[in-house]
């Protein structure tokens, strides 16, 4: 798994305990077709961190940050599998460290009676070639 470090205007901190949302990272490939059409083909499906504790509504001790920017962390797959809808016949493979593209990130929050998605941040290839150690090749 790659740590993907990101930071936000806004206190998560503050906002999972007081609100119950679940917040987690969506991570998917900015090109992919199969995402934008509402298909979850997620690269990274994962927790939010503030200084190793994950923000969760069941977590409202873990302090706070003095004023922004906030910085947290996720992470994303470096290999696995993409399930187009599912189903497991249409299964793909993908490995960064084989061919790398651009992922795209979002931190999503959720209750029972709301959804709520943030801005969209683009991790280029180039960026995680030089995280992997590897050159930047295309698909």
């Amino acid at each position: 798994m790659l740590r993907i470090d990101f930071s936000s205007n806004i206190n998560l901190s503050k906002v999972a305990p007081s609100s119950g949302l679940n917040l987690a990272s969506r991570a998917y490939f900015c090109d992919d077709s199969w995402f934008k059409a509402g298909k979850l083909r997620p690269v990274g499906l994962t927790s939010v961190f503030w200084q190793g504790n994950r923000l969760s509504p069941g977590n409202e001790d873990i302090g706070s940050v003095a004023s922004p920017p906030y910085n947290y962390y996720t992470y994303i797959f470096v290999e696995g599998r993409l399930s187009y809808d599912g189903r497991e016949e249409f299964k793909e493979f993908y490995d960064l460290r084989q061919s790398i593209r651009d992922i795209c990130i979002q931190v999503r929050g959720a209750n029972v009676t709301s959804v709520s998605d943030s801005n969209t941040v683009v991790i280029s290839k180039e960026e995680i070639a030089k995280a992997l150690g590897v050159r930047a090749k295309t698909r």
